[in-house]
């Protein structure tokens, strides 16, 4: 957002905070809205945004099918480079590359849909400022 007095930054993306304030300076981020109601200046900062039909949850890390996962679900997953739950019934290999990751995300999420699963499990991406844009999306997909 270039409307105020210094250049505010709605929702983590592809460029990151760090790449936009070497060539701009100082770039704020925006802060959450108080109520959840309450309008936003961009659709992709509401609580839940870019969700599939199917519920998300993100694995931290390589282990156990999640005990919150109900009897009989269908279970899709999107790994980079662990392997899938033992249970898992459908799986799709997405990039370790951020940009490419990014780029197949929202196919892979309307495929898996597509294909009839009920809960998709997602391997975390890493905690780095490359990831942010997508650990964010993905953060809001999880949400209920």
């Amino acid at each position: 957002d270039l409307s105020g007095a210094e250049p505010t930054l709605l929702r983590p993306g592809m460029i990151s905070r760090d790449e936009l304030e070497e060539e701009i300076g100082t770039v704020n981020l925006a802060a959450a809205p108080s109520e959840a109601d309450a309008p936003r200046p961009s659709p992709g900062m509401l609580d839940r945004h870019y969700a599939p039909k199917a519920r998300l949850i993100l694995l931290s890390r390589e282990g156990p099918m999640p005990s919150s996962i109900e009897a009989g679900a269908r279970i899709g997953a999107l790994m980079r480079s662990a392997a899938p739950p033992e249970g898992t019934s459908m799986v799709i290999t997405l990039p370790n590359d951020a940009a490419q990751y990014a780029h197949e995300l929202y196919d892979a999420l309307h495929r898996l849909d597509a294909a009839g699963a009920t809960v998709i499990l997602v391997e975390a991406p890493p905690a780095t400022a490359a990831w942010d844009g997508i650990r964010d999306r993905l953060e809001r997909a999880a949400r209920t």
